[in-house]
């Protein structure tokens, strides 16, 4: 059996019972998908110092970890590129597996936020970073804060339909790991495709570990 890590970059563990209930929805035959709690992480990641801790604890974590594939379980993907240089494993992001995904269902998208007006540049530059600057049509935030998403999709609802109405899209991406468990319902209401990254980053993630498998020859 593959193992999948799931990593909630934060310490709130109601958020990583969000993620892992989520997850359920996506198991494969042949792969144990775990979700962990980095538990030295900041409780929420809201700042540019709350990354870089994150970071540090994604990399921690994934060190003392048996795997054979990971994702990091915040919209910011915070320790990605440092968790690829110092693992041979498989490792995604749920914002660049959405992203990837979304362009199957949609060119344009937007994106909900679960912060303020003062992220949005840093959703920006987020997008030009994984090539989909031009792509992206808007940034809708809720002014909640992570710790303030709950589970009630109506004021997300409202959002959603404004970004279709305003700008056309047929993907909407929710911004932040605690809208796990939303995603289906507001898919099936909206006939658009909505995710908040989490099954996307495990369906990438199975298809490279499959992939390498069907090329041993030059990949390891």
């Amino acid at each position: 059996m593959k193992r999948i890590l799931l990593l909630n970059p934060n310490s709130t563990k109601s958020v990583t019972e969000r993620i892992s209930k989520t997850a359920k929805r996506y198991d494969q035959p042949g792969f144990i998908i775990e979700t962990i709690t980095c538990e030295d992480a900041p409780s929420a990641i809201e700042t540019s110092y709350d990354e870089l801790m994150s970071g540090k604890a994604v990399v921690d974590e994934l060190s003392k970890r048996e795997f054979d594939a990971a994702a990091i379980c915040c919209f910011s993907d915070p320790g990605l590129l440092s968790a690829r240089e110092l693992f041979s494993q498989p490792i995604v992001g749920i914002c660049q597996a959405a992203v990837n995904y979304s362009a199957l269902f949609s060119r344009r998208f937007s994106i909900i936020a679960s912060g303020g007006s003062s992220e949005i540049d840093s959703f920006i530059n987020q997008m030009k970073s994984y090539q989909a600057g031009e792509r992206l049509a808007s940034v809708e935030y809720l002014d909640t804060g992570v710790l303030g998403v709950t589970t009630n999709s109506d004021e997300i609802s409202e959002r959603i339909e404004k970004c279709i109405k305003d700008h056309g899209v047929g993907a909407v991406l929710l911004g932040c790991a605690a809208f796990s468990g939303l995603s289906e319902k507001l898919s099936a209401k909206h006939k658009i495709f909505v995710s908040e990254g989490v099954g996307p980053a495990i369906l990438t993630l199975v298809s490279l570990m499959n992939f390498r498998e069907s090329n041993k020859g030059w990949l390891k």
